[in-house]
């Protein structure tokens, strides 16, 4: 027998819509004015500043990324297109120097939706936990290690903090292409990230984002 859903039922879904709209619109703008740089913690800070409570208020990540690309739009060009382009230049030079750990771009920087308060989001493979580390202290990179071998599934080793170019850059290192692809795949990412090459041909051609 087949459900009827009554009018109060789309009633609903209508309202847990529009909440996750406003949520997502409000988390846009802590991203791109308020500095925030997660998009879990910029939803969070939403929900609360909007008063809305339970999990059916929370936009996903996708809903987010939408949101922040309207706001871009609508307030923040052509400045945004000049902070894209410095912070993909700056990417690709960074990558070039570390060419050495196989360097993949991702994040806002990779998917286009950086502003001045993006980081630089790399991540880097490493067979020896150590020799990164050994890179950035021959090479006088003030770094900052954030973590060390998150929770025991994670493919993750270690992940490091710098400034490049005055650019904030986050690096995540893995023990192996396989470890990386699987941090992929948990992630439920399946945007291809950039490598030199690709990086190389978007700057080249001038695109605004993948």
């Amino acid at each position: 027998m087949k459900r009827r859903l009554s009018e109060s039922t789309f009633q609903g879904a209508t309202v847990d819509s529009r909440k996750r709209r406003e949520v997502a619109a409000a988390a846009a703008q802590l991203i791109t004015e308020g500095g925030v740089t997660d998009y879990r913690v910029a939803t969070e800070k939403a929900v609360r500043m909007l008063g809305y409570e339970g999990k059916s208020s929370f936009p996903d990540n996708h809903e987010v990324g939408i949101a922040v690309q309207e706001r871009l739009a609508l307030f923040h060009l052509p400045a945004q297109t000049l902070e894209l382009r410095y912070l993909r230049e700056s990417a690709l030079e960074l990558m070039r120097r570390l060419a050495q750990f196989s360097p993949l771009l991702r994040g806002p920087v990779h998917t286009g939706l950086a502003n001045r308060f993006s980081s630089i989001e790399l991540e880097l493979i490493a067979d020896d936990e150590k020799a990164v580390e050994l890179f950035f202290l021959n090479n006088g990179v003030d770094y900052q290690l954030v973590t060390n071998k998150l929770e025991r599934e994670s493919p993750v080793i270690l992940k490091y903090r710098f400034s490049f170019r005055n650019c904030p850059v986050l690096a995540t290192v893995f023990m192996s292409a396989a470890d990386r692809a699987r941090s992929r795949k948990l992630s439920r990412n399946n945007e291809p990230p950039f490598d030199i090459k690709s990086l190389m041909a978007v700057l080249q051609q001038g695109q605004p984002c993948p």
